[in-house]
This record gives structure tokens, C-alpha cells and sequence, in this order.
């Protein structure tokens, strides 16, 4: 009797998570082929270019006609023929350079306490420093390091694949 319970909960549970995500998987979405998607990007969104040499070029759409592509870059307006691209990328979200200088510092005030400690083995007189300096010397670094590596780090949604 209990486990017939469980197996109803967990069924109804099931349904109820299967009808919230119905919408979302029945939203169709454009094929990646489909052109009129990047014509339909608003004005000044930040997007990735790879193109068929193997460039990549970063900027802020502008326009996009029949055959071309034009944005901002660097103060400087730029046109790419659509033969020349390969794919575009919308990006999206914010870098999280908060959270990986967070991780970095933790990660390197970890590391700097262990070299410390190893540097104090065996146990000498003023020896206890050593560790509780790594741990300063290394969260700096790995915050640095973290704060630098999160400004890379943002979302990229395909808008367009060439075919």
C-alpha cells in the first residue's frame, strides 16, 4: 500500500513537470539556415561572426539586407557579404567575473596554504607565517586570474548557420 503511494506521487509528479515544459518544447524555432532571423535582430545587440576563413569578428548588429551584414566595430561600421560567413552568434548574458575572481581566490589561497605548509615541514620557529602568506599571495593571484578568465566567459546562442 505505501509503495502504491510513492508510485502515484511520482507519477503526478511526472505529468505536472511534463505539462510545465510542454510550451517550451512546442515553440518552434527558426532553423539555423534561416537568414530573416538575423534581419530580425534589434539594433545594437552583441554578436559573433565566424566566417568561412576561419575569422572570428565581434560587434554590435546594425543591419542586415538580402545579402549582407553590417556592424559596429571598435567605432567603425563593417559589411560582410552572407557568403562569407559561416555562423553567427547572439551573445548573451553577462560575464560573471564576480564568481570566478571568487573561485580563483579560494582555489588560490587553498594552493598558497599548502606550499606554506610544505615550506614549513619540518616546523621551525617563525615557520607559521609561510602558510598564512601563500594564503594571502595566492588568493590575490587566483582572484586576478578569476576576474580576468570571467570576463571571457558569456553565453552564445546560434542565430544562423550557413548551409
Amino acid at each position: 500500500m505505501h509503495n502504491q503511494r510513492i508510485f502515484i506521487a511520482l507519477m503526478l509528479s511526472a505529468a505536472i513537470l511534463i505539462s510545465a515544459m510542454a510550451p517550451a518544447a512546442m515553440a518552434q524555432k527558426a532553423a539555423p539556415g534561416d537568414w530573416t532571423v538575423v534581419q530580425s535582430l534589434a539594433p545594437d545587440q552583441e554578436i559573433v561572426i565566424s566566417l568561412k576563413d576561419g575569422r572570428e569578428v565581434k560587434g554590435k548588429f546594425l543591419d542586415a539586407g538580402a545579402n549582407e551584414l553590417s556592424i559596429t566595430r571598435k567605432g567603425k561600421h563593417e559589411s560582410f557579404p552572407k557568403d562569407n560567413i559561416s555562423l553567427i552568434h547572439q551573445v548573451k548574458g553577462k560575464a560573471q567575473k564576480g564568481l570566478f575572481a571568487l573561485i580563483g581566490a579560494g582555489v588560490g589561497a587553498g594552493t598558497g596554504v599548502a606550499i606554506g605548509s610544505a615550506k614549513n615541514s619540518p616546523p621551525v620557529d617563525d615557520g607559521g607565517i609561510y602558510p598564512v602568506m601563500g594564503a594571502m599571495l595566492g588568493a590575490g593571484i587566483g582572484a586576478a586570474g578569476g576576474f580576468i578568465f570571467g570576463q571571457t566567459r558569456r553565453n552564445r546562442e546560434l542565430v544562423y548557420q550557413a548551409r
